[in-house]
Parts: C-alpha cells; sequence; structure tokens
C-alpha cells in the first residue's frame, strides 16, 4: 500500500513539472541583451568559413550586426554580403538599399544553397 502512494505522488509529479514546462511563457528574445556587436561582413566571413571555434562564438546568440542593406522583401532584410535577417515585425516603410542599419538578432545558421547567415528574431535598432 505505501509503495503505490509513493509511486502515484511520482507520477503526479512528474505530470505537474511537465504541464508546467509545456504552458510556460517563451522567454522574448527581443528584451534580451546582446551578447557582441560585429559587423555583417566580419559575421559573414567567421560563419561562411567552415572554422568550428567561429560558429560557436556566434551560433545561437543574441548579437547585434551592422551592415548596408542590399535588399528588402516584407519581413527579410538581406545585409551585404550575405546576411539574411528575418524581423519580427515588418518595418513601417521600406528600407532602401545601400542603407546602413543596426539590427539586433539571434543567429541560427547557414545556408549553403544561398549562402547566406541566417539570422532570426531581428529587431531594426537604428537606420542610418
Amino acid at each position: 500500500m505505501n509503495f503505490k502512494r509513493i509511486l502515484a505522488a511520482v507520477i503526479a509529479a512528474s505530470i505537474a513539472f511537465g504541464l508546467y514546462q509545456y504552458f510556460r511563457p517563451a522567454e522574448n528574445r527581443l528584451e534580451a541583451e546582446a551578447s557582441t556587436s560585429v559587423e555583417a561582413a566580419v559575421l559573414y566571413e567567421a560563419i561562411s568559413s567552415g572554422n568550428d571555434a567561429a560558429r560557436a562564438d556566434f551560433f545561437d546568440h543574441i548579437i547585434v550586426i551592422t551592415g548596408t542593406v542590399s535588399s528588402q522583401e516584407g519581413k527579410t532584410l538581406i545585409l551585404e554580403p550575405g546576411v539574411a535577417c528575418r524581423l519580427e515585425q515588418a518595418p513601417t516603410a521600406d528600407v532602401p538599399a545601400g542603407t546602413v542599419v543596426t539590427v539586433k538578432g539571434r543567429v541560427i545558421g547557414y545556408d549553403d544553397m544561398f549562402m547566406e547567415v541566417q539570422v532570426d528574431f531581428a529587431l531594426i535598432r537604428t537606420i542610418n
């Protein structure tokens, strides 16, 4: 009888913990502090080179990226030489090519097909 009560308590605690984890609100990445600041060209070179040590410095980190806009389509902003930033919110006005911007976002990887560094949860901080 004692064993059944202990087992029931363990199962109830496991279910409660699982439900807590499932319904826990997601971290707001827009309010997170950036770990570093880097130029778009430096970021692109570090990640596209295939150097695992350089990639570890940036992957899955919130960073501030400064670069020149090569194009913008909807919520995607492409910085030269090839940093694709997926914005959380579409900008109120189009950002023309050649504009220098500062973007905060999370680096999620490198796309070999398009030869672009992928950044998500991006937010435009300044437009110069």
